[in-house]
């Protein structure tokens, strides 16, 4: 980024230039501690500020305006790494997720059957299991 900026810093570039080492110095800041609390950080600051909405959205944009294909490359390598570092940091969680997840759609299909299998005239339930236990509301 440095090189880059020092071969070529045209007009707008320069702030771009300071954006993006902005961006670098927090990822490597960062780079321990991009997991799901840090997003959940971010999301929650963001939803309440506005302004800070704002200024993340013309630097957005100022990046991709800027005529520096290279400069718009790098800023897709830093995204890359802090995806990857969010990956590493959150992986050991699907240790504990994962269970929890199957537990939940096991729950989740367990519930669905039993709302319909309650609600099923005897009759039917009968003809579908072809049993006669539900003939008889006294072995119920």
């Amino acid at each position: 980024l440095r090189w880059l900026y020092h071969r070529k810093p045209a007009g707008d570039d320069k702030e771009v230039f300071r954006y993006l080492q902005g961006s670098v110095n927090s990822v490597i800041r960062l780079l321990p501690g991009i997991d799901f609390s840090l997003r959940f950080v971010v999301e929650r600051a963001l939803a309440k500020d506005e302004q800070l909405r704002k200024q993340i959205e013309e630097r957005r944009q100022r990046i991709h305006a800027c005529g520096n294909r290279e400069v718009r490359q790098l800023e897709g390598r830093i995204e890359r790494v802090a995806r990857q570092a969010f990956i590493v940091n959150t992986g050991g969680w699907l240790i504990y997720l994962a269970p929890l997840a199957i537990a939940f759609l096991c729950f989740d299909a367990i519930t669905r059957f039993v709302r319909d299998a309650l609600l099923l005239p005897e009759s039917e339930l009968q003809r579908i299991t072809r049993r006669g236990t539900f003939a008889n509301p006294q072995t119920v």
